[in-house]
């Protein structure tokens, strides 16, 4: 990819749609042309399905290729990586418990450049210039990417700590390193807000408070902006790429990273149209050393109608709605994301808990821990929500409960499907 030169990346926030799209277009085809001829996995693909590079010319055309799953980069990522390239010369992305059952995402150091460029852009693009310091919570078993002592006297410094801390030792080396930026999973972020509420104030504000992970709620938005003076900003992140897209600073949707990747958001199969929930795939745009292509991520968004307030050109998630298996699946094939149902329950002050459950593909369970001035006509109002927002295609079995089943994980699991996964 050659050097990398952060101003050229920043220069992009300006370019106008039929830019952004151009560039997407020449990066997209060299990197189906590199895949189809170096990369065995998708070389043996590509031929099994009697396609040729010249089948590939354009970004329709990626919609012949067909999807790849975890599953296939869990059975063999050997067949991933590109020929000739050296795992001791390479950036290593990891996930999953150390040995044999980690799984390794292999970045070129140019590549890994680019990453931590498009990052900075994000940073910058939400009102963070300059050199700053940064604190970020790293998924488990996550290296943290290299430093230079350019990075230090430019940038300011970085200080990265695992989730595998505890919460208090999260809010030490918070007060004490008192960063301008402050980056963590939402689940993080929500337990060291509870543990500051309880009498540790930070004694500071960050000027950037980044959350990922999962949906937020507009509760989670309100107690963190209350708790850290700042209110937080949205980043879509998948750890096989990097971040996808970042919140607008206007707080209009994500601006996605289009010289990263290249977005796709189905349903069966087929594109979505805008304010329509789909499974969202996604093809490398940044990585030659391993690329993925149309690699199903699962999770589920939706696209954003309309220009973006601030005057992006590019493309926008409206937002990312959750898990597909923490999803209703309708007879139709329409996706009902977990945030959607949250958005629905949480209008009811009255319910102090709830979870969605379906084992059929008609039917529904919403478990209910109710509040004290929960009745029978909550009830009803409740199951009727939830029929109106399933589309009538399900029934909905609506059952009280002291207590919801624990369940493993970080996560908040509001939905859980358990139909099988197609």
């Amino acid at each position: 990819m050659g050097s990398v030169r952060y101003k050229d990346i920043l220069a992009r926030l300006s370019w106008s749609a039929d830019q952004q799209s151009q560039y997407a277009q020449t990066r997209l085809h060299a990197l189906l042309e590199h895949a189809a001829t170096n990369v065995p996995y998708y070389e043996k693909r590509i031929r099994a399905h009697g396609l040729t590079v010249r089948d590939l010319r354009h970004l329709k055309d990626l919609t012949v290729l067909p999807l790849t799953a975890r599953a296939d980069l869990e059975g063999g990522s050997d067949a991933f990586l590109a020929r000739g390239a050296q795992r001791t010369e390479c950036v290593s992305r990891c996930r999953g418990a150390p040995g044999k059952h980690a799984l390794h995402i292999y970045l070129s150091p140019e590549e890994c450049q680019t990453i931590r460029a498009v990052e900075r852009r994000m940073v910058e693009s939400n009102g963070l210039k300059g050199r700053h310091n940064s604190l970020t919570v790293l998924p488990p078993n996550q290296i943290p990417p290299p430093t230079s002592w350019t990075d230090r006297l430019f940038r300011g410094l970085h200080c990265h700590v695992s989730a595998f801390e505890t919460t208090a030792e999260h809010l030490r080396v918070l007060t004490q390193f008192r960063p301008d930026c402050f980056g963590a999973p939402l689940w993080t972020l929500n337990h060291l807000a509870k543990e500051i509420r309880k009498g540790h104030p930070l004694g500071f504000a960050p000027h950037l408070l980044m959350s990922w992970g999962e949906p937020m709620r507009q509760g989670d938005r309100e107690t963190l902006r209350d708790t850290f003076g700042v209110a937080p900003t949205d980043i879509y992140q998948v750890w096989e790429f990097g971040p996808i897209a970042a919140q607008c600073p206007k707080r209009d949707g994500l601006h996605i990273n289009f010289d990263l990747a290249h977005v796709e958001i189905l349903r069966a199969g087929r594109p979505v149209g805008a304010g329509e929930a789909g499974e969202v795939v996604i093809t490398s745009l940044a990585n030659k050393t391993m690329p993925l292509v149309r690699y199903r991520v699962g999770d589920v968004a939706k696209w954003k109608e309309g220009p973006c307030a601030c005057g992006w050109q590019g493309p926008m998630l409206e937002g990312v709605h959750g898990r597909l298996e923490h999803s209703v699946r309708l007879p139709s094939g329409v996706v009902v994301a977990a945030r959607q149902f949250e958005e629905c329950l949480d209008q009811f002050t009255n319910v102090v808990a709830y979870r969605a459950i379906q084992t059929e593909p008609r039917m529904v369970e919403v478990l209910v821990i109710p509040g004290t001035l929960f009745q029978e006509r909550t009830a009803q109002l409740v199951r009727g929500k939830c029929l109106e927002l399933f589309n009538q295609q399900v029934g909905v079995e609506l059952r009280m409960v002291n207590e919801l089943p624990l369940l493993t994980g970080n996560r908040r699991q509001s939905v859980i499907c358990k139909l099988p996964h197609v």
